[in-house]
């Protein structure tokens, strides 16, 4: 979600609308320490930042929500009375909650944007049911109140019509790769085993534990591995291996350069809206083997990688073994992926896209 902001936000840059960005400012002090890190240390003059701290909480069951609902009533209460300077409200995540709430028929049109909407994807045990029934009721007051929805298409706009939410009101928007992870066209790799690239934080939904039962299956079969793993993982729930390597959280630069040595980029979540990370990998010629979750058929299917189900260690086993099994398919994969980013999934091609969604919902609304 921030990552979509802040390329959202440099391209706005460029434009002749004038943007207020309120945000928690929990990595910024200053507008100086914003502008150095968003716009390269220069504040753009139609921008004009906002900051409202996220209201710390101490630890309890639905604390997250809490917390949420008052950071929302924090930006409702303090931008309520000044909307009708605006033409359009666009918010991300929760941001919105106490504003629909409340929200007068004189006020702008609202379009939201709820990225993955994972509290509405397949659960997957007890503690991961509870909390996506906790996520629902601020996603459900923001579905069923806003004017406009942003959807990344594929199982995403199906939850939102399943939902009851009208098709007239569901706006496809994707994420996309900026420039920078864009690769000249990917050789054919030499490499007697192909390096893989899992990048993912640490946490249930994003599949350490299927991945690490999958590695189990093929160290144990004798499968030759090559990989590489971005993220902070536990010691504990790392599986040893010589040519398994946890390197921690890096930077975006540090990525691109490992990225230029892999082959495959893995991601066996169990819920996901549209991974960026997919797309970045692919634009530096690697292939996907990704599950069939949120948004991931919009990017992955046979021609380009191979889509799995998810939960099933089996089946990404069996999609490694294939991918590793001939080096022309997978080179042919490899190139598909690039292409198609190329093709669909460049930043200034995506931005365009919102500017002209959001110019319809002003004039709509109007």
């Amino acid at each position: 979600m921030q990552k979509h902001a802040t390329y959202v936000l440099q391209r706005f840059a460029n434009t002749e609308d004038e943007v207020t960005v309120i945000t928690t400012g929990s990595r910024f002090i200053s507008e100086d320490e914003f502008a150095t890190e968003i716009f390269e240390g220069q504040m753009p003059s139609n921008i004009r930042m906002v900051f409202v701290p996220f209201p710390a909480s101490k630890s309890f069951p639905g604390h997250y929500i809490w917390s949420s609902w008052s950071y929302s009533k924090k930006i409702g209460k303090i931008w309520s009375q000044r909307l009708k300077e605006f033409d359009i409200v666009y918010a991300k995540g929760f941001s919105s909650w106490y504003l629909l709430k409340k929200k007068r028929d004189w006020y702008p049109p609202v379009v939201v944007q709820l990225h993955g909407l994972e509290m509405f994807q397949k659960p997957y045990g007890f503690r991961d049911k509870l909390v996506k029934r906790l996520l629902r009721i601020p996603a459900s007051t923001i579905i069923s109140r806003c004017d406009y929805i942003f959807s990344y298409g594929g199982k995403i706009r199906e939850l939102l019509v399943n939902l009851g939410v009208s098709p007239n009101r569901i706006l496809e928007q994707y994420g996309a790769a900026d420039a920078f992870w864009i690769n000249p066209e990917p050789e054919m790799k030499s490499q007697d085993v192909p390096v893989m690239l899992m990048v993912a934080r640490y946490e249930f939904r994003k599949g350490h534990h299927i991945l690490n039962a999958a590695l189990q299956t093929l160290i144990q079969s004798g499968f030759p591995l090559q990989l590489n793993v971005i993220g902070e993982v536990p010691e504990t729930a790392r599986v040893h291996h010589p040519k398994i390597h946890y390197l921690g959280n890096r930077q975006a630069e540090y990525i691109k350069n490992l990225a230029d040595n892999a082959s495959l980029i893995l991601l066996p979540s169990l819920a996901e809206g549209f991974p960026t990370i997919l797309v970045e990998a692919m634009a530096r010629g690697l292939a996907p083997i990704a599950t069939n979750v949120g948004a991931v058929a919009s990017i992955v299917n046979s021609e380009n990688g191979w889509l799995i189900s998810p939960d099933s260690a089996s089946a990404l086993a069996n999609a490694i073994k294939e991918a590793c099994s001939d080096s022309h398919i997978l080179h042919q994969k490899r190139m598909r992926s690039r292409n198609m980013v190329l093709d669909q999934f460049q930043w200034d091609s995506m931005f365009q896209s919102l500017v002209s969604h959001l110019h319809f919902i002003r004039n709509d609304h109007r």
